[in-house]
Parts: structure tokens; sequence; C-alpha cells
């Protein structure tokens, strides 16, 4: 009887130290998926944007990662396509993202155009727009964006896969036509933004597509024209005829991204601006810079205007 007892009882503990080990297992396999999910932008997987276009990702999780402060981003972002492709959109974009996630920490985002080598100062966290890739050597989980022009992108390609660096996303100039402003929402599920940031960022990015076009030292070609020859036929294929240039100006300063990070001095020559080479919008910036190049008749790119 008594021997009996001993069996029963190994032969329930066993049962017990079983179902814990189950437990245990699928604990283990919650964690590790949680894990992989945390980590899958940090491979050198390469996705294109027809790929993440396909691919939509819930912003729950994104939402817990911003509580947490937890970083998805490398701490180097290189922006890279030639010019006219739409870079500086994508380098603004990536700008104010990193800027999103540590904006509870001064000073630890900085973005640059093309800084000199020797005198680049590398922030906690740093977003460099290039049109060279032979500028850098970068760390070796940096991630690399493009801009592209009818597939020009593939030959070099080749050569970031050589260096072994990741390529989350490529903006084609047909697909960033197509999409406009709304073209920020691609970027959400790479940087794990929330929602409601993301709706805060396609606000800025809306009006500020608008003063790309229409204002600033790189405005559009035809709206150039139109200022300084008033043809008709500029004036008919540009936008830019739709809109009170000033008072998009002070759209733009009303949003939340405008407010939040215009002061915030690693990327005051970033945020707030139509360009990098552009002075500060301050309500008026626009309209006399609009002034100027239809009154001394400017017709060179990236000539300062006011």
């Amino acid at each position: 009887m008594k021997r009996q007892r001993i069996v029963l009882l190994a032969f329930v503990l066993y049962l017990f130290i079983l179902v814990m080990n189950k437990r245990y297992e699928f604990r283990l396999f919650i964690i590790r998926s949680s894990f992989k999910k945390r980590n899958d932008y940090t491979t050198n997987q390469r996705c294109y944007s027809s790929d993440l276009a396909k691919n939509k990702q819930g912003n729950k999780f994104g939402k817990i990662l911003n509580k947490a402060f937890y970083t998805v981003h490398p701490r180097v972002i290189l922006q890279y396509g030639r010019p006219r492709t739409a870079s500086t959109l994508q380098f603004q974009i990536l700008c104010i993202l990193v800027a999103i996630l540590h904006e509870h920490e001064n000073n630890t985002v900085g973005c640059y155009f093309e800084p000199k080598l020797k005198k680049l100062h590398l922030d906690r966290y740093t977003v460099i727009k290039t049109h060279s890739l032979d500028l850098y050597r970068l760390p070796s989980d940096s991630w690399i964006f493009m801009t592209s022009r009818n597939n020009q992108h593939k030959h070099d390609l080749k050569r970031i896969h050589n260096l072994n660096l990741t390529v989350p996303f490529i903006a084609d100039l047909s697909m960033t036509k197509i999409l406009g402003h709304s073209i920020v929402y691609k970027y959400q599920s790479i940087f794990r933004i929330s929602d409601e940031q993301m709706n805060h960022v396609a606000e800025y990015f809306r009006y500020w597509d608008i003063l790309r076009l229409c204002c600033g030292t790189q405005m559009s070609k035809n709206w150039r024209t139109y200022l300084i020859n008033k043809t008709q036929d500029a004036y008919i294929q540009s936008q830019c005829k739709n809109y009170n240039i000033s008072e998009i100006e002070t759209l733009v300063m009303k949003t939340h991204i405008f407010k939040t990070f215009t002061h915030d001095e690693s990327i005051h020559d970033v945020i707030g601006k139509p360009s990098q080479v552009d002075g500060d919008l301050n309500g008026s910036y626009c309209q006399r810079c609009n002034e100027r190049i239809s009154k001394r008749r400017m017709p060179r790119f990236d000539e300062s205007c006011v």
C-alpha cells in the first residue's frame, strides 16, 4: 500500500513537472516571437516599395515601443538618391520620424546634408542626406534609404550589397508622385510609429509638400518659369496657382511637428523649411521669396531668394 502511494505521488509529480515544462516552453516561444518582432528591421533583408505597399502592420506594438523608448533604428541612417528624385522629401521624413522617436531626449538627433567628413559630428542618432555613396564609411548596422527614378537604384544596390548594409525602403519617383504626402505612411511599420504620431507627420507634410513646389530656392521649374516670364503654359501646368502660399505657410507653422521641433537646435536647419538652403518660415517668407524671384528674374536653382 505504501509502495502504491509512492508510485502515485511520483506520477503526480511527473505530471506537474511536465505541465510546468510545457508552460515554460510556451512562454519561451512567446518571448522569442516578441524578440523577433522587435528585431525584424535590424537584419539585412532588403524591402522594395512594392513589397512594403502590401505589408500593412498594426500600430499596437509601435505604441508600446514608443512608451518604452525602445529604439527600432540604428544610430546612423543615410538617405541616398540622385538629384531631383524627391530625395529632400525622404530626408525630411526620416529626420522627423527619428526626432519623434526621441522627442523626450534633448538634442540627441542631428540631420545633415552632405556634411564634410572631417567635420562630421555624429549625434547620438544621425540622419545624413547625400547624393554620393563614396563619401562615408558607415557603421555596419546602418540603414540606407534610397530614392530613385526609372529603376536607377539597381546599380547602386549591388554596391550596397557588397557593404552588407540594410536598405529598408526604396522610393521610386513615380510612386512618390502618385502618393504625394501620404507616402509618409510607407515608413510607419519600419519605425513602428503610432497612428497618432503618423497623423501629425502626415498633417505637416500635407502643407510642406505644397511649399516645396511653390516656395523657396528649390521650387518647381514650372512655377519658377511662371514667376519670371508669366507664361500661360507654365501657369496651367503648375499646381501652385491653386494655393495662397502665405496661408499654406501659416498652416505649416500651426502643425504639431513645426511647433514641437523647430526650436530643437540640432535639427532646426532641416525641419520647418521648404529646403535645407532656405530661411526660416515666419508667415511671410514664401511671399517675399516669390516676389524677389519674379522681380529679379532669378532662374537658378538653389539661389537664395531672401
